[in-house]
């Protein structure tokens, strides 16, 4: 999914993104979600984030990169807004 997400928006292009995050039951229930998701999942796509770094040097294929422009939490929801790099 975020490598699409990067692949389809130039460069300084935003991506809105809502998601039921953990520990909400529906992140978990649903046989469809193959991954949870959490704020610091994010910390893998962020310009600039060690872990980010980390997981790039662990891929055989380019990492998507992205800058956190908002991210909030209400309730159990995770809205993020993320700024392509490229």
């Amino acid at each position: 999914m975020m490598h699409e997400i990067w692949r389809v928006l130039e460069n300084g292009g935003i991506a809105d993104i809502e998601l039921p995050t953990y520990p909400h039951p529906e992140a978990v229930q649903d046989p469809t979600h193959y991954s949870l998701w959490h704020r610091n999942s994010f910390m893998y796509y962020e310009n600039k984030n060690r872990f980010r770094d980390a997981f790039e040097r662990r891929s055989s294929e380019p990492v998507p990169c992205f800058d956190v422009v908002l991210s909030e939490q209400e309730g159990f929801v995770l809205k993020i807004k993320l700024k392509a790099v490229k």
